[in-house]
């Protein structure tokens, strides 16, 4: 039996999280199966690892001081040594990447990946491998592979004397945060992720009221890197003027994200709300047009109560993006589409737990900030870890 190993899966046995057990759980499962990884995966945990160990011991605040710090010093021993033990320990056979570029093109469109899954995807084919062990939802999609592992929301864990049970539920709500700033504050977004790694979060990034040019591409890399590498989704923006600017301008905005960033979808801002065919029609052939360059996650932000047909091509609707709560009557109309319904509340000075709630009752989707001025989404909202925290209670709570 062939298994390929995951990056997700070498950082939670690197390194202790919710996940670790399951992590461990696979491996122990799998005993005698023949282990393979590839180079890509190798860079992507050294990488994060060594993020890690220099922001724990204070070294950095996040990617920008990691350069600085690998040209006087270089990489940490102790990180290096400890990946390589766990691949030796484990008898991992690292594999070459897969070098075919119209191959890799062809199953990047075809099932909506990546570039790196994509190369994970070749290279398992190209061996013989039909297991992968991941938390990675996306490689459910690929027909000649079956995923150990696979982590659709969330994992809780039950301790039993010694025996850690992994049981599979879907989160309560999740955080779709607009992040209008750079530098990205990914360090504390990634820290978020360590402590809630079964909370989903969606990041939104707007270099320049949209991709900007290569050199945004190039400042922002790293800390997208960053953020996905923690398996944070990442998105970017392009404004709609209400469908008065044209199709063809916007689709030229989404092919420079999918040109010079690694994302995985587009979050289309000033959406019509309204039941107008012509409107329909050009955010229904937008989401289109996105998915088929590879951007699996289609946003749309009306920011106001919208007609359901948005929810047929949109991934998430955007119904309340105010400084304030939305009235909770107007809310309930939503609640049977909940799994697609965002709501973004700023220019809140103090949390209001109670109000929170109800909307994690009713959205799955939410962001709540302190924020406001012109521009509310330019820094993280304070609230964000008690946001995250409550959201993570009111998973528990409906657990049996």
């Amino acid at each position: 039996m062939k298994l390929f190993i995951d990056s997700n899966i070498f950082y939670n046995l690197l390194f202790a999280t919710e996940l670790t057990p399951a992590a461990r759980a696979v491996i122990e499962e799998h005993e005698g199966a023949d282990l393979y990884t590839f180079i890509t995966v190798v860079n992507e945990v050294i990488y994060v690892s060594t993020l890690k160990y220099c922001r724990d011991r204070g070294m950095v605040r996040g990617r920008y001081d990691l350069r600085r710090v690998l040209a006087r010093r270089g990489y940490p021993r102790e990180v290096v040594d400890s990946f390589m033990g766990l691949l030796e320990e484990l008898g991992v056979e690292v594999l070459s990447d897969w070098q075919d570029l119209n191959e890799l093109l062809d199953v990047m469109l075809a099932y909506r990946l990546l570039p790196n899954d994509a190369l994970i995807a070749l290279t398992c084919r190209r061996h013989g491998i039909s297991l992968i062990a991941t938390f990675d939802e996306d490689f459910a999609r690929i027909p000649w592979l079956k995923t150990v592992l696979l982590c659709v929301c969330a994992w809780l864990f039950t301790q039993r004397g010694e025996e850690v049970r992994p049981v599979k539920v879907e989160c309560r709500a999740g955080l779709l945060i607009p992040l209008y700033a750079y530098p990205m504050p990914a360090g504390e977004l990634v820290k978020l992720r360590e402590e809630y790694p079964g909370l989903p979060i969606i990041v939104m990034v707007n270099p320049s009221n949209g991709p900007g040019s290569k050199l945004d591409a190039a400042r922002y890399a790293g800390a997208i890197r960053e953020l996905r590498a923690a398996n944070i989704t990442v998105v970017g923006y392009v404004y709609t003027s209400y469908t008065r600017r044209s199709v063809e301008d916007v689709e030229r905005d989404v092919e420079k994200y999918a040109s010079w960033y690694e994302l995985d979808g587009i979050f289309l801002d000033e959406v019509t709300c309204d039941e107008n065919a012509s409107h329909l029609e050009y955010y229904r052939r937008l989401a289109e047009r996105i998915r088929s360059m590879g951007l699996k996650l289609v946003i749309g932000n009306p920011g106001t109560w919208a007609a359901e047909e948005y929810f047929d091509f949109f991934d998430i609707v955007v119904i309340w993006e105010n400084p304030q709560y939305p009235p909770l009557e107007e809310l309930q109309r939503y609640k049977s589409l909940r799994e697609k319904a965002a709501v973004l509340v700023y220019n809140q000075e103090e949390l209001d737990e109670e109000k929170l709630s109800r909307l994690i009752e009713n959205v799955k989707w939410i962001y709540v900030t302190d924020d406001g001025g012109e521009n509310p989404w330019d820094t993280l909202s304070t609230h964000l870890r008690d946001t995250a925290r409550i959201i993570a209670e009111a998973t528990a709570h409906q657990q049996p």
